[in-house]
């Protein structure tokens, strides 16, 4: 009991005699010593005292019993002992709220259902009727104030009834404390919260009772993750409290238990530190998205919207991917957030999502140079900060004031005008020095954007300024612990000052008389320690920036071999990370921000003299223009960065022609191994109208369209075409004059492979065309992709054995399977879009490994079929199947007219090391059948011009020799023409111009081999050999996918030349009508061999065809369905 003599009983009696205010006597109290050194038992019983001893009615000053709250409340947790009287807070609750003016009452009410928070914060879970007294407290509160002071206590009403302790204290956390002016310290509360709660949790059991368990742990994990950035120690537990409550039968807890679950494991992956950064956070997407199927706008909107704006944070935060589609995302899911956190009903919750809007505004702006997303940005900021109060809310205030300070920076970016640079300066002057207490991060962030604005300036005059910011910064990072992205960041800065002072050797030596090389060399190792900050954390950007900075310091030393290893570096560290990525749209061009170091090489090894080195360093330019979609001027890309770099490049390639025409006759190209055709760029001759647009133009507009469509409409045929938002060019006329021909087409999306299957449309009143298509996922098609691999794969293993010890009956087998499950998934369409509706021509375009396929020999199930026999091929079905590389091509090779008399070129070689056998019979029979016509060229002179002379002039083109694709560099891809003269692709593009020419033969082996890993542009995706002759004016060509045996080959073109010939049929009639003769053998019959026997007398020592006939099949696909018909018949 409290003595009689103690000096607060003494205090108490002045008081009450009025000889002393109540305040005085309270402040009194909490400086005494003797006050730190009670138990908190005598506490409490001193509190007691007060209470019971005070004459409460006699107090002039309603304000000494607010205060008298304070000394209630402000005990610690312990001290209450979970004790609350609400009788004696009633009472002084109602005496406070008599005294004092309207205004004030929200905070005394406040202040009061403190009482109650210190309870609820401490861990211990308030029973149902805990939870009802303190509803029917607030209530009555609400009925003592004005409607203007309502909305706090409401919505502490509404969260207590609809989550009981644990939202309540999100939403103290969030930032009412300040709106309730609640003083007390989060930290300590949630450090004996967390404890009490384990405590409880080790007591519970999930099968007992799996609410009450899993309302404590998920409480505790709240409380785990209240710090931010939480422990790693904090985030394992949590994620191990969760992934434990996924044990528990959905139905035995109710929804709000499983949308908080998951929305705490896409807070759990959103900041774990651990493993891949891109995998957590589309786990952390996947988590908020599950959490939506529970927080239903309807069922529980708060809620709902919380889990919106959190699922915008992690979309804004995903790495990898297209970050203005992740940003697009993101700002889809604040905006559906702030229709339920209206700015009149949940001011913070709006302020703080508005801010979270602006970042997205503010991030896309930048992306795309946008003035009006920054403006948009600008405004979200400025209403933000009319919600929060410096005063109130310092920490976010402080934080949206940067933002919009960053914002402007980013205007001036783009307008030069230094009116925002300055609006941007005083944004960040406004960040007092003490906001360092509130939040470290926020000063040394708001430090370093002051210190970046100065430099910005240039002017010496700051200066000053500028030491005197890096010397507080420095002190800060001796005192305190930054993540190692605000080290780098700070480091790069340092550097960057130091940088801009050694530049300007003026400056340098100016009045702080600073020695030139200890300038040098404060910068260099400032931005050293950044790199090799950023490479830990693996922030690619960061690296190239440094670089950029180290590379204009070592420029200005003239230490080139410096920057030339700085260069290469830069360019290592991207290739290897992938930051390099494939861009189908020029305004991503920025996103391959490594192409400059390639510029800058260039340029050095031209400066030391080293043009081999230079032109290896142009041609991966070249390569990685040609991908960004820069390579024609009429093509000029939007974004700004983009276009300066299009204009360095088209200078570049002028510079290179200029060199390589010095450098034609010097023995140093041809030691390095350089193809000069493929180092002048030809392709960039025919690629500006070349038909590899159209599918580029596609893939484009269905990537940037895709996120914003949602699920796909499959119930729309005209979907796919409304997608692509490209209509297909020259069909309508196409179709009015060949209505028997169908189209399949296939077109990759994000999701999946759609196959498109085009025809003629019967009704006038429409179109000339319809489409339908099937759409699989990439899931489903893996099987199908699998067995391609699998099969080209055991094919690259069989061709490389010499010894063909590999069985070719596998090979064979693996072929039949995979031409059969092709069939199952087109098959039915096809019976019934195409074969039932009598179109006889069948159009394959085709693209990435589908060029591999051999559509002709596509099996077909008998139970599709109406005749009841065995499966049977496509070539079977329809009299022809051809192949275009896209659709583009058909008005493009349609206009390139036959005709007559056919003139022939045959050009054959047989090396003596691995030899064509029949490669001059069949030279010989393709002579009988066009007599005097024929210019043979068989690789017995070097003088390649002369095969070039008799192409250009020729009407047909065949070729028979040994052929090879070059996977890793298809300008490389070449036929074999003579003893050591490679024909290349870059070669028939540079030097072939076929004006007249109807059809190019290409006997060779893989002619037609176009792998997905041959590296090609994002503009013709199908490249080689083939294509290439159509590129350079052939109307059609045929070539193989595979190794072809000559002597099928042999029977082959003899078939082919003979229909061609005698039977006046089409190219592709022919190719068709050949291939089925030897599918079903009628060659052995139809008096073929008596016309081949004729010609063994001329070539004795051969091995006759008739011998051939009765050992061998050439029924199956692997022997003639490689041979593929490209282009318009």
């Amino acid at each position: 009991m409290i003595d009689k003599n103690h000096p607060i009983n003494d205090m108490i009696n002045r008081v009450n005699e009025g000889k002393l205010q109540l305040g005085e006597a309270i402040d009194t109290a909490f400086m005494m010593d003797i006050w730190k050194r009670f138990t908190p038992t005598q506490k409490k019983e001193i509190v007691d005292y007060f209470n019971e001893n005070l004459n409460w009615n006699d107090l002039e000053n309603a304000s000494n019993a607010h205060r008298f709250l304070f000394i209630y409340s402000g005990l610690k947790v312990e001290d209450l002992v979970y004790h609350v009287n609400p009788k004696e807070s009633g009472k002084i609750l109602k005496i406070v709220l008599d005294a004092y003016p309207d205004g004030c009452k929200s905070s005394i009410i406040a202040n009061a259902f403190r009482l109650y928070v210190d309870d609820l914060m401490s861990g211990q879970p308030l029973g149902e009727e805990d939870l009802k007294s303190i509803v029917r407290y607030l209530e009555r509160a609400i009925s003592l104030i004005p409607d203007s002071a309502q909305k706090e206590l409401k919505e502490m009403i509404y969260l207590l009834e609809h989550s009981a302790n644990l939202m309540l204290l999100e939403k103290l956390q969030q930032g009412n404390k300040s709106a309730f002016h609640l003083e007390y310290n989060p930290r300590e509360l949630i450090i004996n919260s967390t404890n009490r709660l384990r405590d409880i949790l080790n007591r519970l059991s999930p099968g007992e009772d799996p609410v009450k368990w899993a309302n404590i742990a998920l409480s505790l994990v709240f409380c785990l993750l209240y710090e931010n950035p939480a422990p790693e120690k904090n985030l394992d537990e949590a994620l191990t409290l969760c992934n434990s409550m996924l044990n528990i039968p959905v139905e035995k807890l109710p929804d709000f238990n499983w949308g908080l679950l998951y929305h705490s494991f896409g807070m759990i992956y959103n900041e774990y530190p651990g493993g891949d950064r891109s995998k957590n956070m589309k786990k952390s997407i996947d988590s908020y998205e599950k959490a939506l199927q529970y927080r239903t706008r309807e069922s529980d909107p708060y809620n709902w919207a919380m889990t919106q704006s959190n699922l915008g944070n992690s979309r804004m935060d995903l790495p990898g991917g297209d970050f203005e589609d992740n940003i697009n995302s993101a700002i889809e899911c604040y905006e559906n957030a702030l229709e339920v956190r209206k700015k009149n009903k949940y001011p913070y919750d709006w302020a703080f999502t508005t801010v979270l809007l602006g970042v997205a505004y503010s991030e896309r702006g930048k992306i795309r140079e946008n003035i009006e997303d920054l403006k948009k940005a600008e405004t979200c900021y400025k209403e933000a900060l009319s919600i929060f109060k410096e005063e109130v809310n310092p920490h976010i205030y402080y934080a949206a004031l940067g933002n919009l300070g960053a914002n402007y920076l980013f205007i001036y970016n783009i307008d030069r005008d230094k009116g925002n640079l300055s609006k941007a300066r005083d944004c960040s002057n406004k960040i007092p020095q003490n906001v360092k207490e509130l939040s470290p991060n926020l000063y040394v962030r708001s430090r370093l954007r002051l210190i970046n604005l100065y430099l910005l300036e240039a002017d010496s005059k700051l200066d000053d300024s500028i030491d005197n910011l890096l010397s507080q910064l420095e002190n800060t990072f001796k005192e305190e612990k930054f993540s190692p992205v605000l080290y780098g960041f700070y480091r790069s800065q340092v550097g960057k000052y130091w940088k801009q002072r050694f530049l300007n050797r003026e400056l340098s030596a100016g009045k702080n008389k600073r020695d030139i090389n200890e300038v040098y060399k404060k910068a260099v190792d400032a931005l050293k320690e950044a790199m090799e900050t950023y490479a830990g954390l693996k922030d690619f950007s960061g690296i190239l920036d440094t670089c950029d900075q180290l590379i204009e310091i070592y420029d200005k030393k003239g230490m080139i071999a410096e920057v030339i290893e700085m260069c290469k570096y830069a360019i290592d560290i991207t290739e290897k990370a992938r930051l390099y990525k494939v861009v189908e749209d020029a305004k991503s061009f920025e996103m391959s921000r490594n192409i400059r170091f390639y510029f800058r090489l260039f340029q050095l090894y031209m400066d030391q003299g080293s043009p081999v080195k230079a032109l290896q360093v142009a041609d991966r330019i070249k390569s990685r223009a040609l991908l960004a979609g820069i390579y024609d001027r009429r093509i000029m890309p939007d974004d700004i960065a983009a276009r300066e770099y299009a204009e360095e490049y088209w200078n570049l390639i002028s510079q290179q022609r200029k060199l390589l025409s010095e450098l034609s006759n010097r023995n140093e190209v041809r030691r390095s191994k350089i193809s000069l055709n493929r180092i002048l760029v030809p392709d960039l001759r025919h690629l500006a109208d070349e038909p590899g647009e159209l599918d580029a133009r596609i893939d484009d507009v269905e990537r940037k369209l895709s996120h914003c469509l949602g699920k796909l409409v499959e119930t729309d045929p005209k979907y796919v075409e409304q997608l692509h938002g490209y209509k297909f060019p020259d069909l309508d006329d196409f179709f009015r004059v060949h209505p028997d021909t169908g189209f399949i087409t296939f077109q990759h999306s994000l999701r999946g492979v759609y196959f498109l299957y085009i025809s003629a449309n019967p009704s006038e009143d429409e179109d000339g065309y319809k489409m339908a298509y099937d759409f699989f996922k990439y899931k489903e098609m893996e099987p199908l992709n699998n067995l391609v691999d699998t099969w080209f794969k055991e094919y690259d293993q069989f061709k490389r054995d010499p010894k063909k010890r590999y069985g070719y009956e596998r090979v064979k087998n693996r072929l039949n399977v995979m031409l059969t499950s092709y069939g199952e998934i087109i098959g039915s369409r096809i019976i019934n879009d195409f074969y039932k509706k009598r179109i006889k021509h069948l159009i394959f375009v085709s693209n990435r490994d589908n060029h591999l396929i051999p559509f002709s020999a596509i099996r077909i199930s008998e139970r599709l079929l109406d005749d009841s026999g065995k499966p049977k091929f496509l070539i079977e079905l329809f009299d022809k199947i051809t192949i275009l590389p896209n659709l583009a091509m058909v008005d493009k090779i349609k206009e390139r007219q036959d005709r007559k008399p056919l003139k022939i070129t045959a050009a054959t070689y047989s090396p003596p090391k691995n030899p064509l056998p029949h490669c001059k019979w069949e030279l010989a029979g393709i002579k009988s059948l066009f007599g005097g016509n024929i210019k043979k060229w068989d690789g017995s002179t070097d003088e390649i011009s002369a095969f070039i002379e008799y192409a250009n002039q020729s009407d047909i083109l065949h070729i028979s020799a040994h052929g090879l694709t070059v996977i890793v560099d298809y300008h490389q891809s070449h036929i074999l023409l003579g003893d050591k003269i490679h024909f290349t692709y870059s070669d028939i593009l540079d030097k072939i111009k076929l004006t007249s020419n109807s059809l190019v033969t290409l006997g060779s082996c893989e002619t037609g081999y176009t792998p997905n890993r041959v590296k090609r542009t994002a503009w013709d995706e199908y490249v080689g050999i083939d294509s290439a002759f159509l590129q350079v004016g052939a109307k059609a060509v045929i070539s193989s996918i595979w190794l072809a045996d000559d002597r099928v080959t042999a029977l082959l073109m003899y078939l082919l030349y003979k229909k061609i010939k005698t039977e006046n049929m089409s190219p592709a009639d022919a190719l068709c009508d050949a291939q089925r003769n030897i599918l079903n053998e009628s060659w052995k019959s139809d008096g073929t061999i008596d016309e081949f026997n004729r010609f063994f007398i001329a070539h004795p020592g051969k091995v006759k065809i008739s011998e051939l006939s009765t050992v061998e099949d050439f029924s199956h696909p692997m022997e003639w369905a490689n041979f593929k018909y490209l282009g318009i018949t």
